[in-house]
């Protein structure tokens, strides 16, 4: 009898056991979401070089992420983790698509007009053309995982939390003339 009671209580508790283990193995949830239906939406992104208008100067290449802001909450600082490497601080501008009539004034390659905007005055709806800043230094939050690439972070104006956008296709724009 009394092994009986032992086997009873041995198969109970390694059926608790079984049962218990799924609560305790789940995965960690991430940090990191990718909100691109709530906070921002990708438009395009691409590399493009800037030939100067002086002779013997060195062209610059850029490359520029445009995506349209769909959150409320403004947001705070945008930076890139490119495939060149590196973790850049991004120049944030409002951009308006040249129409056809007023792409015949503008150097070819240019696609946008844009205007400065920087935090609170950047709106739901608004377009915006984001600039990584090459040179400097700017250290990686500890929240970002270092060997994430083809990201575009960004934080809102109401919350201390990191999200990105996902960026798989980088294209590549004719280079500019400049004078």
């Amino acid at each position: 009898m009394k092994s009986i009671c032992f086997n009873i209580s041995a198969g109970c508790a390694f059926l608790f056991v079984l049962t218990a283990m799924p609560v305790y193995a789940k995965a960690k949830k991430s940090k990191y979401k990718a909100p691109a239906a709530t906070h921002c939406r990708l438009i395009e992104a691409y590399t493009q070089r800037t030939l100067s208008g002086i002779p013997g100067a060195e062209p610059t290449n850029n490359t520029r992420i445009v995506v349209i802001w769909k959150g409320s909450a403004y947001p705070e600082t945008f930076f890139w983790k490119g495939p060149e490497g590196g973790y850049f601080n991004c120049n944030s501008e409002k951009a308006h698509a040249l129409s056809a009539s007023l792409k015949k004034k503008y150097p070819k390659g240019i696609d946008y007009e844009t205007e400065p905007a920087a935090g609170d005055n950047i709106r739901k709806g608004d377009t915006l053309m984001l600039t990584p800043v090459i040179g400097g230094k700017f250290p990686i939050p500890a929240q970002i995982p270092a060997n994430a690439t083809n990201r575009l972070y960004y934080q809102t104006g109401n919350n201390g939390k990191w999200y990105y956008i996902s960026v798989t296709k980088i294209g590549t724009k004719p280079d500019i003339a400049m004078p």
